[in-house]
């Protein structure tokens, strides 16, 4: 099945949850705004880290691919899982990833051809090469933009 093809699939659902509860074929997702990588990414520039910082949000999302990135009406771009609206990160690419659930049930993620880049474990890492997909296993942070951790759990 390629990426493109899941018509067959509900649209995502998106929704805070505030109880460690994890429906069956879900994916749960912190979300946070963390100061340590953006101190590691960030070195001089225009940027400023939020004060106060962004509360971390907990969302529930059933779909087998997840698009991350920010919001862009004007080009219609709707990602699942809009980091600029839940961190105000400005650094994230209105296309940043893909974090897709393989059918064994493992998670990857896949840079799309950001502007900042993906870094899965560590910030210290290297970028994900764009367009290849990466193993994220359970509880691993993936970072994107200037400041924004993402941890995956379920699946």
């Amino acid at each position: 099945m390629s990426g493109r093809d899941l018509a067959q699939f509900p649209p995502p659902q998106v929704q805070s949850v505030n109880r460690p509860t994890v429906a069956v074929g879900s994916v749960v997702v912190d979300v946070a705004a963390d100061p340590h990588y953006f101190e590691a990414v960030v070195s001089e520039g225009e940027l400023v880290f939020p004060t106060p910082q962004p509360q971390p949000s907990q969302l529930q999302l059933s779909a087998q691919e997840l698009h991350i990135g920010r919001t862009s009406e004007s080009r219609a771009i709707h990602p699942d899982i809009d980091v600029a609206r839940l961190t105000g990160d400005p650094a994230v690419s209105s296309r940043h990833a893909v974090i897709r659930r393989e059918a064994d049930g493992t998670l990857t993620v896949t840079d799309v051809g950001s502007t900042n880049g993906t870094y899965v474990g560590s910030p210290y890492n290297s970028p994900l090469p764009v367009g290849q997909p990466t193993l994220v296993p359970p509880g691993t942070p993936v970072f994107v933009g200037a400041w924004t951790r993402l941890v995956f759990s379920g699946a």
